[in-house]
């Protein structure tokens, strides 16, 4: 997916601006999302796109509690 290859390669803007512009999002987006900002240390950013996040599941819980805990 190009979101994650975006992310992968460092170019979060890039990665956000694609999110930001697509139509419709699924749970596999926002959690690609999500996981490439708590790789990157930004732990805000992330919690910010789980807030926004209609429906969470197990991975993008697992993505936030594992990123609080880095914060410990």
């Amino acid at each position: 997916m190009t979101l994650n290859l975006y992310g992968l390669c460092g170019e979060m803007g890039d990665a956000m601006l694609l999110f930001e512009k697509m139509p419709q999002r699924d749970v596999v987006t926002w959690n690609i999302m999500i996981a490439q900002l708590v790789k990157r240390g930004d732990i805000d950013g992330a919690y910010c796109f789980f807030l926004r996040m209609p429906d969470k599941n197990v991975t993008s819980w697992t993505s936030m509690i594992s990123a609080f805990v880095h914060l410990c």
